[in-house]
């Protein structure tokens, strides 16, 4: 299992956490401090505050980082590491097909008579 990346510090109690896009983060992680001893508190990142989710309480920053997790893609097996990630080769067929749709016409939908009788 690849390491996570170390949580990004934005300040002097909060972090966020970067996974998959390097643009923006997937988590926050906010340092709070209680009579116990500082706690983190893991949220599910969003732009807007008001849709960010508290997903856990831990009692260190490592302990909050280990639960953000890359996002696995779709064709992924279960367990799979992005960089265990590979697609099988493709089939005559499917080279065939791919090789007749070179060029933009071919990646463009044909319009259907229902769509274009308001165009006319």
């Amino acid at each position: 299992m690849p390491t996570l990346p170390q949580p990004i510090r934005v300040d002097i109690d909060m972090w966020i956490c970067i996974r998959n896009d390097a643009a923006l983060p997937k988590a926050s992680i906010q340092r709070v401090h209680t009579p116990e001893g500082d706690r983190y508190l893991l949220y599910k990142w969003d732009v807007d505050p008001g849709k960010r989710v508290l997903r856990g309480i831990h009692e260190s920053l490592e302990n909050a980082n280990a639960l953000v997790l890359f996002d696995q893609p779709q064709n992924a097996a279960p367990g799979a590491s992005p960089a265990d990630v590979s697609r099988p080769p493709l089939s005559e067929s499917e080279r065939k097909t791919l090789a007749a749709m070179r060029g933009a016409g071919a990646l463009i939908k044909p319009a259907t008579q229902e769509a274009t009788r308001g165009l006319a």
